[in-house]
């Protein structure tokens, strides 16, 4: 399972945390592990340091972050990098002051 209580909650807190911009992490061995947001205007978009891939990617379960003040459902590039990632994403969406539940995309890839 990749959403227990406590990646529900510390997800959902990060989001918070960071808004206006938007949250990123990692689920790994059930934990929600943060990650930095490094884009120029992390407001709207996300990007990771790739250490963060290299470190978490090929033991995470699942990547979540959060959509500020927009839909919880994915944009073209999230569709475009979760089929590439080959993992569960989350996105939460939230105005600063509370947050959607976590919505989950697959998209198959075909490995």
């Amino acid at each position: 399972m990749i959403e227990t209580p406590e990646v529900y909650r510390t997800a959902r807190q990060h989001a918070l945390d960071e808004y206006p911009n938007e949250a990123c992490g990692f689920v790994v061995d059930g934990v929600y592990v943060r990650v930095g947001n490094i884009h120029p205007t992390p407001d709207k978009e996300f990007s990771l340091d790739s250490s963060a891939w290299m470190l978490y990617g090929s033991k995470a379960s699942a990547f979540i972050h959060s959509h500020p003040d927009w839909y919880p459902c994915p944009s073209e590039d999230d569709m475009i990098y979760q089929s590439s990632s080959n993992m569960p994403w989350g996105i939460i969406s939230t105005d600063g002051k509370d947050c959607t539940p976590i919505t989950w995309g697959y998209i198959v890839t075909g490995k």
